[in-house]
């Protein structure tokens, strides 16, 4: 049976816990974090001038200098090349050892703080929304504690979904090997075999992303399990499977929502602050306009420099902020859809 979800209900509540509780922008910035990034580079150049024979016997000599200099250029690439080869004959077996096991112990350590940071993020942002949809005082601090105990449920639950996904590809590995079989059965008719391959794998294709879509579905649902009704990771992948099962076509509309809402709006966001920045960028490299390249003064590539970066942070915040209301929108959803659940 399908559920009745107020979905204007929920954007507009979500807007005003946003608005309202700063705090739980930490949590987005965290979670933001570990999405994208940006960065900016510069330019400079120079130029002068000379008598009409300096200039004359500069450009007989420019092919003798630009030779010397490659060169020059070749011979320093060549030396430099030959020490690190020599460095590298004179480094033991066992030093390389260590420093192979030293890489690979730093990609773990690195990958175990992104899953603690992401997973306390993700804890604290879900119980934080849920006290302030109760209207309950939102702090870093108490969100914080409660997010700690969460973290390790919530790293089991990720383990049972990479288990399921590579059991998906095992299957879908599988699908394909069939399909190859079939295309050499086949082979004495390729009309038939090109109509019955494709169709196959078309199927496989769409049961795939089927199957995608479910276990992001499953997660929307067991993560707030999980952090808010106390469920093991594997009592929260089942209920949740149950609750994806009835409640599919309203979370599919749920999350078209959330893209429609985020591209729009991201894309006025984006607009309005390029419009605002571009009108002191533009007199910024006004020189530029005039002069060309000799133009170009520190202050300029130090202005654009600060022009770009605000830009950059803007969007970031932005991206942030939206984390944080996407994040509400579903547990407001996941409240509508339990009213008639006994958990």
């Amino acid at each position: 049976m399908a559920v009745s979800i107020d979905y204007g209900g929920i954007i507009k509540r979500s807007w005003f816990l946003v608005h309202k509780y700063k705090w739980l922008w930490v949590y987005g910035l965290v979670l933001a974090a570990f999405g994208g990034g940006g960065g900016s580079g510069s330019s400079s150049s120079s130029g002068g001038s000379s008598s009409n024979s300096t200039n004359s016997n500069f450009i007989k000599n420019i092919p003798t200098d630009t030779k010397g200099l490659e060169q020059k250029g070749q011979q320093v690439l060549g030396d430099a090349t030959t020490a690190i080869s020599q460095w590298a004959a004179h480094v033991s077996p066992g030093v390389w050892i260590l420093l192979g096991l030293a890489v690979i112990l730093l990609i773990i350590v690195g990958v175990a703080i992104s899953i603690v940071i992401v997973n306390w993020a993700k804890a604290g942002l879900i119980y934080g929304l849920h006290e302030a949809d109760q209207d309950k005082d939102v702090n870093l601090p108490s969100t914080s504690s409660q997010a700690m105990g969460k973290i390790k449920p919530l790293f089991k639950f990720s383990l049972i979904q990479f288990g399921l996904f590579m059991l998906l590809l095992s299957g879908l590995g599988l699908g394909s090997g069939v399909l190859a079989v079939l295309w050499f059965i086949l082979s004495f008719s390729k009309i038939v075999a090109i109509i019955l391959v494709a169709l196959l794998g078309i199927a496989l294709v769409i049961a795939f992303i089927i199957f995608m879509v479910i276990f992001s579905m499953v997660g929307i649902y067991a993560d707030r399990l999980i952090v808010l009704h106390g469920y093991s990771s594997w009592l929260a992948w089942k209920k949740s499977f149950s609750l994806t099962k009835k409640s599919f076509l309203s979370i599919v509309v749920m999350g078209i929502i959330n893209s429609i809402v985020g591209c729009v709006s991201g894309c006025l966001f984006t607009l309005a602050l390029g419009i605002v920045l571009a009108i002191p960028g533009l007199i910024l490299l006004m020189p530029i306009f005039s002069k060309g390249l000799a133009g170009v003064t520190p202050g300029i590539v130090v202005g654009s420099g600060i022009i770009i970066f605000i830009f950059v942070q803007f969007n970031f915040l932005f991206r942030a902020l939206f984390v944080v209301f996407n994040y509400s929108n579903w547990n407001l959803f996941m409240d509508q859809a339990l009213k008639e659940e006994q958990l």
